[in-house]
């Protein structure tokens, strides 16, 4: 993997979502001014050269799905649903629906989701937002 095919990796993160969430928001952006629920993509960290001649990457991403919590109940019902980690509205078997991103990376495996916290985002109702950490390899 090199730097200018990251953003293959989180538009195929993207795709892998759009495909099985059909009426949710997904980006592989950060967005701005976002349609609650969604989902959107954003780097945490790469590690390159993990092997000789500039081999093997390491790359490590966040899948963020934010819920209206206007509703408190439901929205932390749908989380419940949603970070499950198989089943149809799963998070984590959504995006590892095709683990090799269309080829962006040699493999990609969800590793943990964290535990619910409250956003304000200015101008929606307040949310609750979890992250999933996402490890791959190219």
């Amino acid at each position: 993997m090199t730097l200018s095919n990251i953003a293959a990796v989180r538009q195929g993160i993207a795709n892998n979502l759009s495909a099985v969430f059909v009426n949710i928001q997904i980006s592989p952006y950060l967005l701005s001014n976002p349609e609650l629920p969604c989902i959107y993509v954003q780097p945490a960290e790469y590690t390159f050269d993990k092997a000789m001649d500039h081999a093997l990457h390491e790359i490590n991403l966040i899948a963020r799905l934010l819920v209206a919590y206007n509703l408190d109940i439901p929205g932390q019902q749908a989380l419940d649903l949603m970070c499950a980690p198989t089943g149809a509205t799963s998070v984590k078997a959504a995006i590892e629906t095709d683990m090799t991103l269309g080829g962006a990376v040699s493999y990609i495996h969800v590793t943990k989701v964290s535990a619910p916290k409250l956003l304000q985002i200015p101008g929606q109702p307040e949310c609750l937002t979890v992250d999933f950490s996402i490890y791959g390899m190219a």
